[in-house]
């Protein structure tokens, strides 16, 4: 059994990704009480991130500095929130509670979103509001072959 490290891990992209860590940390100066995981996409200097957060001083935010960690980092949070990385398509899967936040890119997802398999949130006090009240469903009952849909996933690439 897999023993829940994080309350949340944030997933990121090369694109969007000092925004999205943003995001990250204020959720984490708002929540002091809970666990949060930013997780860069491989694309991004990890370096950046973890100086940054040296200087934040934040005791409840994990820098994940191993790009294979991902997945790990899904598996032992509660809840993911990104933007719209492959990664959110496969926290869907095993049953995580998701969130797009609406950065650039976000309507990748839209029709994920319309689905009830992932939510939206406006900005950061939108995601620390649906974060707190646990507004999505759980997802364990998902169609796993959203995974395979080539306009989802190739969307997710370009």
């Amino acid at each position: 059994d897999l023993i829940v490290k994080h309350d949340v891990a944030f997933i990121s992209q090369s694109r969007i990704g000092r925004k999205l860590f943003n995001v990250a940390l204020d959720y984490a100066k708002l929540n002091k009480d809970k666990s949060v995981i930013f997780c860069p996409h491989p694309d991004e200097v990890v370096e950046l991130y973890t100086r940054y957060h040296e200087v934040c001083e934040l005791n409840n935010l994990v820098i994940s500095e191993n790009h294979q960690d991902t997945l790990e980092a899904i598996l032992v949070s509660n809840k993911v929130v990104g933007v719209y990385s492959t990664s959110l398509i496969e926290a869907v899967a095993l049953g995580k509670r998701v969130f797009s936040i609406k950065l650039g890119g976000h309507e990748v997802l839209e029709r994920e979103v319309k689905k009830g398999y992932i939510c939206y949130a406006e900005d950061i006090n939108d995601l620390n509001h649906k974060l707190s009240q646990d507004l999505v469903q759980n997802n364990l009952n998902v169609d796993i072959s959203i995974l395979y849909n080539a306009d989802i996933v190739g969307g997710l690439y370009d």
